[in-house]
């Protein structure tokens, strides 16, 4: 058994284009993604990104 290792948020991440583009001409995606843990704390996190790397990150649940 383990103990402590209660998982209230499962992993999971789901990408949608916005459409837009950053100023390298890449597409921006938004990601939604939940995490339990990790490098972040457990909940649910909205980031935008592009190829040439995150543009910004919000904590939304």
């Amino acid at each position: 058994k383990s103990y402590g290792s209660q998982k209230e948020y499962d992993d999971w991440q789901e990408d949608y284009e916005t459409g837009e583009y950053d100023e390298h001409g890449n597409p921006i995606y938004r990601s939604v993604f939940s995490t339990s843990g990790d490098q972040y704390g457990p909940g649910i996190y909205e980031s935008y990104w592009s190829s040439s790397g995150p543009i910004s990150e919000e904590r939304i649940g």
